[in-house]
């Protein structure tokens, strides 16, 4: 494959993340492949990952703790509805 130097288009237009949720889309990125996978393809991640990832990332404030694991949740059904619909064999 050759080498441009330029970034995909989608990538090179995409917005910059607010601080706060550049954290969110490390911990999703980590947490991601451990999700587990039916005949049906993906499912969601546990809520045991969940709170893995924000231990390994030292969050211990308890509020805190659940605006992370509710803002992953949220993006781990967003990644999920879209992974289904562009993956679907049932038509």
């Amino acid at each position: 494959m050759e080498t441009t130097g330029r970034l995909p288009a989608l990538i090179e237009d995409a917005p910059e993340l607010w601080p706060h949720l550049e954290i969110v889309w490390r911990m999703f990125r980590l947490v991601s492949s451990s999700r587990s996978t039916t005949f049906d393809g993906l499912w969601y991640i546990h809520i045991s990952e969940i709170v893995a990832v924000l231990d390994l990332f030292g969050i211990q404030d308890i509020d805190t703790r659940l605006y992370y694991a509710k803002l992953l949740q949220y993006a781990d059904g967003v990644y999920l509805k879209h992974w289904h619909e562009t993956h679907s064999t049932k038509k």
